[in-house]
C-alpha cells in the first residue's frame, strides 16, 4: 500500500474542523436515490482525502497529527449530535425504518459494531421477514489502500472493528470527544513515522463512520422534513382561512374596515417574507413563492431534495426564520383583526371566524413549541452553554411539547383578547397598553441586571438597543428561551409572568373605559375566557416543569444574568467553536466575538490580552487569525486592547 499523497490545497482548508465539514457534506454521494452512481466508501474516502487532506506531522507511538485528532474529535461530535437528535424524534417516530434505526441506537450505541470489515450504504435496503421487516445491509468486503506500507499496529488486520467497537463504546458515555480520541490513540496508535501517513485502523474507522453518519443523517433528514411538513399544513391552513375570510368580507360586507387592515398584513407578510428569501438567498422558486405567501410550501418541496447535514442545518434555520416573521407580521395581527370583530358584534362574524381563530392560534403553537424543543436540543447550544440548555430526558420529551403547546394556547389567546378589547374601545388605549408592557418589560430587565443595551456585538448604540426590546418582547410573549442566559433565568420567568399577568389589567381597564361598548353578555363571556386561559397556562407550565429533569430544576431559577455567568465562567469554561480547541483561551476567544463587550468581564478582558497578545504573536493558536482580530477591533473599547494589538490590527 502506498501512503496517502500530500497534497497542498488552497488556504483555508488545513484545518481539522473545516475538512470535517466537507467531509459531512460530501456524504448524500454515498446514496444512490440522489447520485446516478453512488460512491462505496473507499471511493468517496479516496476523493476528500485527495481533497482535503492536508500534509501532517509525524506522531510517536500512543499519539495522532493534530489534523487527525481534529477531525476524529469533530466526527466523534457529529455522530454524537444526530444519535441525540435521532432518538429526540422517537415520539414522532411513525415510519419503521425511523424506529429500527432507533432500536439500534439505543442497543449497540453505533450502528457500525460489527462483526464485518464494512457495509456499503448505497446497498442499504429493507428485507421482509414473515410480519417484521427487518433492515440489513449487504455485507461487502473491500480492499483498503488507504495508509502506509511496513507500520506494525496493535489492532490486528484480520479485526478491523476492534476500533469501531471502543468508539461505539466511547459513544454510549458521556466523555468529552477530545479525552476519548486521546484515549484511542494512547491504547491503539502505532504512530505516524512519517508525514501525511494515517494508520489503516483510523481508515477502517472511518468508512465504517461514513456509512454511519449518513445513515443518520437520512434518519434524521427524513424525519425533521416530516415534522415540517406539519408545520407547514398548519400554516397553510391559516393562510388559506385568512384569504378566504378575506374574500368573503369584500364579497359579502365590503363597507367593513377591517377589510383594509387585513389586506394591508397581509401584504406586509407577503413583503417581509420575500425580502427573508433575498437576504437567505433561497432558490428563486421559494422567492416567487413567498411573494404569493406560499413560500412554507415551497421551502417544504425544496427541502425533500437536501440531504447533507449542512445543508439541512440551513434549510432548517432559514423555515425557522420563515414561521418568525409569519406568526409576528400575520398570524397575530389577524388574530387581533378577528377577535375585535367579535368583541363588537360585527355582522360578518360566523363559524368561519372562529374556525380562522383556532387555526392561527394552533399554528402559533406549533411552531413555538417545535422552535423551543429545537433549540434546547441543539448540540452546539449546549456544548457552549449547558446550564441552559436540554432541559427535558427523552421520555419526557412528549409531555414538555404538549405542555408548551397548551400554555403557548392559552398565553396567546389571553394577548390577543386583551389587545382587542383595548382596540375596541379605542386604538390609542391600545397602542398606549402596548408601549407600557414595552416599557415595563425593559425597566424590570434593567433594575435586576443592571443592562438593557443589546448583546449583539457593535449593536449596543440607543437606536439598536430599543429595538431590540421587540424581540425580547415577542419571544416571552411566545414563550421563547433565547433571552433566558441573556437576562438569566430568574429574571427571564419573572417578565414571562408579568407579560401573562398584564392581559387581566389590560382587559380590566378596557371593560373600566369602554364602559357602554361592551355588553354584559360580552363581559360575562369575556371574563370566563380570561379565567379560563390562565388555568390552561398554569396546567401547561405545570405540565413542562415536570417534565424538566432534577438536575436542572435546581438551577432553572437562578438569579444570574449573562454578565455574572461569564465573570463566574471566565476562569473555568473551556467551551469554544470546533476546530479552536477546548481550553480556557480558546472559550475566552469566544466569548470576545459572541456577545457585546458591556457584558464582558472588563478588566478580566483587558488583563488576559496584556498577558498573551505577545505570545501568541509569537505561536498563533488555531483562533488568533485575522478574522479574528479584526471582530475584536470592531467589538472591544480601545481602552481595553494593548497597544500590540492596536499596532497589528491596523496594519491589517
Amino acid at each position: 500500500s502506498s501512503s496517502i499523497p500530500a497534497i497542498v490545497v488552497r488556504k483555508g482548508v488545513l484545518k481539522g474542523d473545516y475538512s470535517c465539514k466537507m467531509l459531512m457534506m460530501s456524504l448524500s454521494k454515498l446514496d444512490k436515490r440522489h447520485r446516478p452512481r453512488a460512491l462505496s466508501p473507499n471511493q468517496l474516502l479516496n476523493e476528500w482525502q485527495e481533497q482535503y487532506v492536508p500534509i501532517m506531522d509525524a506522531a510517536a507511538p500512543g499519539k495522532f497529527p493534530e489534523f487527525l485528532t481534529e477531525l476524529l474529535v469533530h466526527v466523534y461530535i457529529q455522530t454524537r449530535s444526530l444519535q441525540a437528535e435521532v432518538l429526540e424524534l422517537q415520539s414522532n417516530a411513525k415510519l419503521r425504518v425511523l424506529r429500527v434505526g432507533l432500536q439500534r441506537v439505543a442497543s449497540l450505541g453505533s450502528f457500525s459494531a460489527r462483526t464485518f470489515p464494512l457495509s456499503s450504504f448505497s446497498d442499504h435496503r429493507v428485507a421482509t421477514d414473515g410480519q417484521a421487516q427487518t433492515e440489513v445491509r449487504t455485507e461487502v468486503q473491500h480492499e483498503w489502500t488507504l495508509g502506509g506500507a511496513g507500520h506494525e499496529s496493535t489492532v490486528r488486520d484480520d479485526d478491523p472493528v476492534t476500533a469501531s467497537e471502543f468508539w461505539s463504546a466511547a459513544l454510549k458515555t458521556k466523555e468529552e470527544p477530545t479525552a476519548v480520541v486521546n484515549r484511542l490513540a494512547f491504547e491503539m496508535s502505532p504512530g505516524t513515522p512519517e508525514e501525511s501517513y494515517i494508520p489503516p485502523f483510523i481508515t477502517q474507522l472511518m468508512a465504517d463512520q461514513v456509512v454511519e453518519l449518513a445513515w443518520l443523517q437520512k434518519l434524521v433528514h427524513n424525519a425533521r422534513t416530516k415534522q415540517l411538513a406539519k408545520s407547514v399544513a398548519f400554516a397553510m391552513i391559516d393562510y388559506a382561512t385568512d384569504i378566504t375570510l378575506l374574500v368573503r368580507m369584500i364579497l359579502y360586507d365590503p363597507s367593513n374596515t377591517a377589510i383594509v387592515y387585513a389586506s394591508i398584513i397581509v401584504g406586509a407578510s407577503n413583503v417581509c417574507q420575500t425580502v427573508l428569501s433575498l437576504v437567505f438567498e433561497e432558490p428563486p422558486s421559494v422567492v416567487l413563492s413567498a411573494v404569493i405567501g406560499l413560500k412554507p410550501l415551497a421551502q417544504l418541496l425544496t427541502r425533500r431534495g437536501v440531504n447533507g447535514h449542512i445543508g439541512d442545518a440551513k434549510q432548517r434555520l432559514e423555515t425557522s426564520a420563515s414561521f418568525g416573521v409569519d406568526a409576528v407580521t400575520e398570524t397575530f395581527p389577524m388574530l387581533v383583526i378577528y377577535s375585535t370583530m367579535i368583541l363588537r358584534g360585527d355582522k360578518f362574524v360566523d363559524w368561519f371566524q372562529i374556525a380562522a381563530i383556532v387555526s392561527s392560534l394552533s399554528t402559533m403553537s406549533t411552531h413555538t413549541a417545535n422552535a423551543f424543543m429545537a433549540i434546547d436540543a441543539d448540540p452546539r447550544l449546549a456544548h457552549y452553554y449547558p446550564a441552559h440548555y436540554n432541559f427535558f430526558d427523552r421520555s419526557e420529551q412528549g409531555q414538555a411539547k404538549l405542555g408548551l403547546r397548551l400554555s403557548c394556547v392559552a398565553s396567546l389567546a389571553l394577548k390577543v383578547t386583551a389587545f382587542s378589547a383595548m382596540l375596541r374601545v379605542s386604538t390609542a388605549l391600545c397602542a398606549g397598553g402596548l408601549l407600557c408592557e414595552l416599557l415595563l418589560i425593559l425597566a424590570v430587565r434593567t433594575f435586576a441586571t443592571g443592562e438593557w443595551r443589546s448583546h449583539i456585538p457593535g449593536k449596543v448604540n440607543l437606536f439598536t438597543s430599543i429595538l431590540s426590546v421587540l424581540p425580547h418582547y415577542a419571544s416571552v410573549v411566545s414563550q421563547q428561551q433565547y433571552y433566558r442566559l441573556i437576562i438569566g433565568p430568574a429574571v427571564w420567568a419573572a417578565i414571562m409572568a408579568i407579560t401573562v399577568a398584564t392581559n387581566s389589567v389590560m382587559v380590566a381597564c378596557a371593560l373600566g373605559i369602554g364602559g357602554s361598548a361592551f355588553h354584559t353578555e360580552v363581559r360575562t363571556v369575556l371574563l370566563g375566557f380570561v379565567c379560563l386561559a390562565y388555568v390552561l397556562v398554569a396546567v401547561g407550565w405545570g405540565m413542562v416543569w415536570t417534565s424538566i429533569t432534577p438536575e436542572k430544576r435546581k438551577t432553572f431559577f437562578r438569579n444570574e444574568s449573562l454578565k455574572q455567568y461569564l465573570d463566574r465562567e471566565w476562569e473555568t469554561r473551556t467551551a469554544s467553536r470546533f476546530g479552536w480547541g477546548d481550553n480556557l483561551n480558546a472559550a475566552r476567544a469566544h466569548v470576545v466575538v459572541t456577545w457585546s463587550h458591556v457584558y464582558w468581564p472588563k478588566e478580566k478582558v483587558r488583563t488576559w490580552l496584556n498577558e498573551n497578545w505577545r505570545s501568541w504573536q509569537r505561536h498563533p493558536p488555531k483562533w488568533f487569525d485575522a478574522k479574528w482580530r479584526k471582530k475584536l477591533g470592531k467589538y472591544a473599547p480601545k481602552d481595553l486592547l494593548p497597544k500590540a494589538a492596536l499596532q497589528q490590527i491596523a496594519g491589517e
